[in-house]
């Protein structure tokens, strides 16, 4: 024999949690299955949890981490296209909201990290406030 026909079958584990694999579920490992509105609703629990952050703070932040986390933004270069595309998609929500502040705030704290331009905060603030962006939420 080549030594693997050995009478003791071996045992496979999942890759995250562990936890054995039944043999009936050799093709499927339930640890690939990952809940994103669970991860969401958790990340914005704990938000809520801020005692020293406004109401207004807090549903900003809601809506940029659910952005976000749709968008992914891998690098430093893609920042000034995502606030662009947020604030395109978003801008009469944040208006509606009464929370058009809270970005401006967003993106001064971005370009104190020189991840914005002020050229590109006054795109951001013409995207949200364009008339074809209060009619795309319409």
């Amino acid at each position: 024999g080549d030594g693997r026909g050995g009478g003791a079958e071996r045992q496979y584990f999942r890759s995250q949690t562990c936890l054995p694999v039944d043999r009936d579920d050799m093709d499927y490992d339930s640890d690939d299955d990952v809940d994103d509105e669970w991860q969401i609703q958790q990340a914005e629990q704990l938000l809520n949890d801020f005692v020293d952050v406004t109401a207004k703070e807090k549903a900003f932040m809601c809506m940029w981490n659910r952005f976000v986390h749709r968008h992914a933004i891998l690098a430093d270069f893609q920042v000034p296209a995502a606030c662009e595309e947020f604030a395109r998609l978003h801008g009469a929500e944040l208006a509606q909201r009464g929370l058009r502040d809270e970005l401006v705030f967003h993106l001064l704290g971005m370009w104190d990290f020189n991840l914005l331009t002020k050229d590109q905060i006054a795109a951001c603030i013409t995207m949200m406030d364009s008339p074809d962006a209060a009619a795309a939420a319409a």
